[in-house]
C-alpha cells in the first residue's frame, strides 16, 4: 500500500510538472504623452498561447486577453481622474489550453507627481510662441485643460502653473483658454526661454516636461520675401545659362533650298557662275564670187564697204574682244577660240560656209 501510494504521489508531481507554463519575461509600462503602452517578452518556441492582462489600480481593476505581446492601457488611464491620478500596475499571465502561467508583474506607475511610483508619467508642454518686440518680450501657449481633451473631466477649480526661465512664474485657470507672459531679457542675453509647468487637479500634481530654447518666431512676411528672393534668383540664373548656351552652341550649316515646284523635285540645285566667253569671228565665203551687185546689197544690208571685202570677194571681218588684252598673254587657246566651220544663210536659199576664229 505504501508503494502504490508514493507511485501515485510521483505520477501526479511529473504530471504536474508535464503541463507547466512558463511566465512572460520584461514586463515593462511606457508612458509617451498620453499613450500609455505594456510590453512583455515570451519564448518564440511555445506553441499557441493568450495573455491575460490585468490592470489594476487604486480604485478598480481591469482584465482582457491579447494574442500580441503588448497592450494599450490608454482607455484605462484616462477614463478618470482617479485613474491616471491613481497608483497603478499591471500583470500578465501566459494561457496555453487550460492551463496558466504565475502572473508576471510590472513596476508601478502614476501621473500624479505625488505619489511614490516607481514610474512617474509627464505629459508634453503644448507648443509655445515667443514674441521679441522693442517693448518687450511675451510667451503665449494654450491652456492644457483646453488642449488635451483627456482633461476634461477636470473640475473648474483646475489650474495650471508655470515657469519661464528668464521670465518667472506663471498661472492659468480653467477659465483662461490662451496662457501668457510678459519678460525681459538681460541685456546681451540670448533671447530664448525654457518652460516647466504643473497641473493642479484635486490637490494633486500632473508634471510636464520641460521645454528646450524656445526662440522668437519668424513672420509670415519674412518667409514671402526670402521665397520671392529666391525665386528672383532662380530666374535670372536660368537666362543667363540659356543665353551662354545659346551663344557657344556650334551654327548648323544651312541645306540648299528645295525646289518642289520643278520637275526635278527632291534634287539639290546650287547657284553656278556663268562661265567666260570669248568674242566669235565669222569669216564668210561666197560660193559664186560676188556680182557688183551682190556686193552692194551686201553693201547696203550690212552697211559694209568696199574695204570691208577682201579680193578674192569674201567679206572682211575684224576679231575685237573686250578681253584683247588679256588673251594675248594666254599662251594657249580655248576651244572658243579654235576655227569651227558652219554654215550660213544668206537669203534667196543661198547658202555660203563660214567659220570661226580669230
Amino acid at each position: 500500500m505504501l508503494l502504490d501510494g508514493a507511485f501515485t504521489v510521483l505520477l501526479l508531481i511529473s504530471g504536474a510538472s508535464a503541463v507547466s507554463v512558463p511566465s512572460p519575461k520584461n514586463v515593462v509600462v511606457s508612458c509617451q504623452n498620453l499613450k500609455v503602452t505594456v510590453s512583455w517578452e515570451y519564448s518564440k518556441l511555445q506553441p499557441q498561447t493568450t495573455f491575460r492582462v490585468q490592470v489594476k489600480g487604486s480604485t478598480v481593476n481591469e482584465e482582457e486577453t491579447t494574442t500580441d505581446h503588448q497592450y494599450d492601457l490608454s482607455h484605462f488611464v484616462w477614463a478618470s481622474n482617479e485613474r491616471y491620478m491613481g497608483f497603478n500596475y499591471v500583470s500578465v499571465t501566459a494561457i496555453q489550453g487550460g492551463h496558466r502561467s504565475d502572473p508576471a508583474p510590472s513596476k508601478t506607475f502614476s501621473f500624479s507627481a505625488h505619489k511614490t511610483a516607481d514610474i512617474i508619467c509627464k505629459l508634453n508642454f503644448p507648443p509655445v510662441d515667443l514674441k521679441v518686440e522693442d517693448s518687450g518680450a511675451k510667451v503665449t501657449f494654450r491652456n492644457p485643460l483646453h488642449y488635451y481633451s483627456e482633461l476634461k473631466q477636470a473640475d473648474n477649480s483646475a489650474s495650471f502653473k508655470f515657469t519661464v526661465s528668464p521670465g518667472g512664474e506663471g498661472e492659468c485657470l480653467r477659465s483662461q483658454e490662451i496662457c501668457e507672459r510678459e519678460i525681459e531679457f538681460p541685456e546681451g542675453a540670448e533671447q530664448c526661454v525654457n518652460l516647466t509647468g504643473s497641473l493642479i487637479v484635486d490637490n494633486q500634481l500632473v508634471s510636464f516636461s520641460e521645454t528646450h530654447n524656445i526662440c522668437p518666431s519668424i513672420p509670415p512676411w519674412v518667409y514671402v520675401t526670402v521665397g520671392i528672393i529666391l525665386l528672383f534668383v532662380l530666374v535670372v540664373v536660368l537666362t543667363v545659362v540659356s543665353i551662354m548656351i545659346y551663344k557657344t552652341r556650334p551654327r548648323k550649316r544651312k541645306t540648299p533650298i528645295q525646289l518642289e515646284n520643278l520637275p526635278n523635285r527632291g534634287k539639290q540645285y546650287y547657284t553656278v557662275t556663268p562661265p567666260h566667253i570669248s568674242t566669235v569671228l565669222i569669216r564668210l565665203t561666197v560660193n559664186e564670187p560676188g556680182t557688183e551687185e551682190e556686193a552692194e546689197r551686201l553693201t547696203s544690208e550690212g552697211q559694209k564697204t568696199n574695204e570691208d571685202y577682201s579680193s578674192d570677194g569674201s567679206v572682211k571681218t575684224e576679231c575685237t574682244s573686250v578681253d584683247e588684252e588679256e588673251e594675248k598673254g594666254e599662251e594657249s587657246m580655248s576651244s572658243y577660240d579654235r576655227p569651227q566651220n558652219l554654215q550660213v544663210d544668206m537669203g534667196d536659199a543661198e547658202m555660203v560656209t563660214g567659220y570661226t576664229g580669230c
